[in-house]
């Protein structure tokens, strides 16, 4: 029995010095007449454009006024047009009516018309009226959409277009329904 000892700490120092030989060869130095040391990077032209980006270490020392100065000249060559609005969304309020009290009936709201099918496309929302005769919703939608589509039960065939008031709200009356 002891004179196992000796062979599992033999054993155990040779595992250890092959686990670590890995690491130690692999954190030596390079010496000048290595291939490493020889190779030099190649030589980029600057261009216009270059010179006025910083490079990474010019970036840290680049005081707030040269920020401001780059900016200003960055946004003096972009191009605005006109008719430009920057609110590109607007809610609407939507309150459909019906005479009748509605059982599991189906609405679609559609913000466009396929002007080759003549069927409406671009489905905002899809609702479900049951033991009500009122649809009441806000929306989300583009600035340019001046009216909206209304399919009820899936019949994309027979829908209504209302157009959306000044103060965004839709209101319509379903009497067939």
């Amino acid at each position: 029995m002891n004179q196992l000892l000796p062979k599992r700490k033999t054993l155990s120092l040779f595992w250890i010095v092959l686990a670590f030989v890995p690491f130690i060869s692999s954190c030596g130095g390079s010496s000048d007449n290595s291939p490493d040391a020889q190779v030099k990077p190649p030589a980029i032209e600057e261009t216009a454009s270059a010179a006025a980006s910083p490079t990474p270490e010019e970036f840290n020392e680049i005081s707030q006024d040269k920020i401001e100065e780059m900016a200003e000249k960055s946004l003096n060559t972009a191009v605005v047009d006109t008719d430009f609005d920057f609110q590109s969304q607007r809610s609407i309020t939507l309150d459909l009516n019906f005479t009748h009290t509605q059982l599991e009936t189906k609405v679609g709201i559609y913000s466009a018309l396929d002007t080759q099918s003549d069927t409406p496309t671009n489905l905002l929302e899809q609702g479900l009226i049951n033991q009500s005769n009122r649809y009441r919703s806000t929306l989300s939608i583009t600035t340019e959409v001046a009216s909206i589509f209304i399919v009820i039960n899936d019949d994309e065939n027979n829908f209504v277009e209302v157009a959306i008031d000044r103060n965004t709200n839709i209101s319509y009356h379903f009497e067939e329904y």
